[in-house]
């Protein structure tokens, strides 16, 4: 059988059809990378008259819609059209978040939330949204940390007497936090697993019935963010020991529960800003920025100072690294912590 040679014949054709393939993709490259450098530059977002809304997954009045709304005059300012901040609470955060997560990633909706947003995969069924994959972080807004606060009257001023008072009668002891599955409830359930300590939690409805139940007796000892600083100044409650990595400056004299032993308390509840995953880099880049000058600015480090919050202190590189860590860590605890899935 003879096989017929491959025929080099008219290429001629084929390579003048090749090279008018190129030229067209090439200029298809040319006007994509033009125009994302007309972006760079383009003054027009945000576009004038067009609002940019301030998205907080929780309830007016709250420490998240606070920072918004101190943030959002700024940012009004630096960008020149109007800030909105709009309060979309529900399911413990998730329908605010979500809906920020599914907006057109276009810079006009950005959303402001706290820790909970990475802990969400491990504390819910069926979240959703990826944390991760889903938002690109601009800024870290404020650091907050945690303290373990107990009545007043208890005889314990560190957190292993109190352990050992609970643990000595355990029937006359309940841990409070202010709503399953919040950075509250976590590290209580922390302590008692890592102390083997058997008393009940008790979930409440946000922090201010927690706190009340705590100045008036009803509950033993609870994880409670800077809020309830009044009540310890006034001798109303106390605080036995804080998370986060270091003493609050704030409150030299409190340790660390770290400091006292304890193991897993080193991270700290956070405020952050996020936009949509998508939304073009120019953009991220500008709203990064404004946010970053906002906050460092000195209306919203005495909004901080009011309530007892830390600044951020990273930029948003270093933000984006810590809540990858901090996932894997939230997820850890809350396993071991034996914190069902709602």
């Amino acid at each position: 059988m003879t096989t017929k040679p491959f025929s080099t014949g008219n290429t001629h054709g084929f390579h003048s059809k090749k090279r008018r393939q190129l030229v067209l993709a090439a200029g298809a490259c040319a006007i994509a990378f033009g125009s994302n450098v007309v972006s760079a530059a383009d003054p027009a977002y945000p576009k004038s008259g067009v609002p940019i809304r301030l998205v907080s997954p929780y309830t007016a009045g709250g420490g998240t819609d606070t920072l918004a709304r101190a943030l959002a005059p700024a940012l009004s300012q630096a960008l020149g059209t109007t800030v909105l901040v709009e309060n979309k609470p529900g399911a413990g955060g998730l329908i605010g978040t979500d809906l920020v997560a599914k907006a057109a990633p276009d810079g006009y909706t950005v959303l402001i939330t706290i820790t909970s947003l990475i802990q969400a995969p491990s504390i819910y069924k069926n979240v959703p949204f990826d944390p991760l994959k889903d938002f690109i972080p601009l800024a870290l807004a404020a650091r907050v940390p945690l303290a373990l606060a107990v009545r007043a009257d208890l005889p314990a001023n560190n957190v292993k007497e109190f352990v050992d008072l609970a643990k000595a009668d355990a029937n006359n002891y309940a841990m409070g936090n202010y709503g399953t599955g919040t950075l509250s409830h976590i590290l209580a359930a922390t302590l008692t697993s890592q102390t083997d300590l058997d008393i009940p939690h008790v979930a409440y409805k946000g922090l201010p019935p927690l706190l009340q139940d705590l100045a008036g007796g009803q509950v033993s000892a609870g994880f409670t963010d800077m809020t309830a600083l009044p009540l310890m100044q006034a001798g109303r409650i106390k605080f036995l020991g804080v998370s986060g990595p270091e003493r609050m400056a704030l409150l030299p004299q409190i340790p660390t529960l770290t400091e006292q032993g304890y193991k897993d308390f080193e991270a700290f509840g956070w405020a952050g800003i996020f936009v949509p995953a998508g939304t073009p880099a120019p953009i991220v880049e500008r709203l990064s920025t404004e946010f970053s000058k906002a906050i460092a600015g000195p209306e919203f480090k005495a909004k901080l100072d009011s309530l007892s919050y830390s600044p951020g202190g990273i930029d948003r590189v270093e933000f984006g690294k810590m809540l990858e860590r901090d996932s894997v860590m939230w997820n850890r605890l809350i396993k071991q912590a034996k914190i069902e899935p709602n």
